[in-house]
């Protein structure tokens, strides 16, 4: 990559002019782990591109930088990944924005896209803690609740799992119970999640309540633990009394070799 467009890129002072003025791709693509000139500009979040400019379907009359907004780094990283896992709001916004517009003709949804690692922009969001922008994506797309990374998480219990509490309910309050995946790694759910993470017992009763239901309880991870076993491991006494009162014939599943 040409290091004066790169530069820019970082500074936020690249013009269209000077876009458009690059005569060789290879001079707005790094040479490493082939990061484009937006890849750069999503990282740094000083670049804005208008909103509201039509034709953005089409590079040859949107912004220049445009053609790279489907672009994917060797790590599978389309510049939406790398922008909201590096928090830029406006950045985001931008880019799902332009998205609308040219996802048709790509035949592909930009906010779906997944790194090599199977995790979308919301899963980047969520990883890093990144509150507006999943409350961005969430809007944009609900259904990316439902998607699980190449781990088997769903952003829920990644959010969870973290003891994110305010991504966690954000979640739960934007998306319907089928749009929305409770799945984690190594067969645990939410609530597996919700009683090993989560030292606020009010937080892991809202979670309960919003969830619960009689599969969930009884679901088993790939240790052949369901989250009572959990909850009875650490002396959680309370969430004990909790799951038995919702659901008593918990008391005689025995699925590993302790007992609750």
């Amino acid at each position: 990559m040409d290091p004066e467009l790169y530069k820019a890129a970082i500074d936020g002072t690249l013009s269209e002019k000077t876009l458009r003025a690059a005569a060789d791709s290879n001079q707005l693509v790094t040479g490493g782990k082939k990061n484009t000139i937006l890849h750069v500009a999503a990282k740094s979040g000083n670049l804005q591109i208008n909103t509201e400019e039509e034709g953005g379907d089409d590079h040859s009359h949107g912004h220049p930088l445009l053609r790279f907004l489907y672009h994917q780094n060797t790590e599978g990283n389309t510049p939406l990944h790398v922008a909201a896992k590096s928090g830029h709001v406006e950045m985001v916004k931008c880019l799902i924005v332009k998205a609308r517009k040219m996802d048709a003709k790509q035949k592909r949804k930009l906010v779906t896209m997944k790194n090599l690692e199977g995790d979308t922009a919301l899963h980047e969001a969520v990883r890093h803690n990144r509150f507006e922008i999943v409350k961005l994506l969430i809007h944009e797309d609900s259904n990316l609740a439902c998607v699980l990374n190449g781990y088997g998480e769903s952003p829920l219990f990644m959010a969870v799992d973290r003891c994110f509490y305010e991504i966690s309910l954000l979640i739960l309050n934007a998306t319907a119970p089928n749009n929305c995946s409770f799945d984690g790694r190594n067969g645990m759910n939410v609530l597996h999640a919700a009683v090993i993470r989560a030292p606020i017992p009010n937080f892991v009763h809202e979670v309960f309540f919003k969830l619960s239901s009689s599969s969930m309880l009884e679901k088993a991870d790939d240790f052949g633990w369901i989250p009572l076993h959990y909850a009875a491991h650490l002396g959680n006494r309370e969430l004990v009394e909790l799951f038995l009162n919702y659901n008593n014939s918990l008391t005689y599943k025995n699925q590993s070799s302790h007992f609750s």
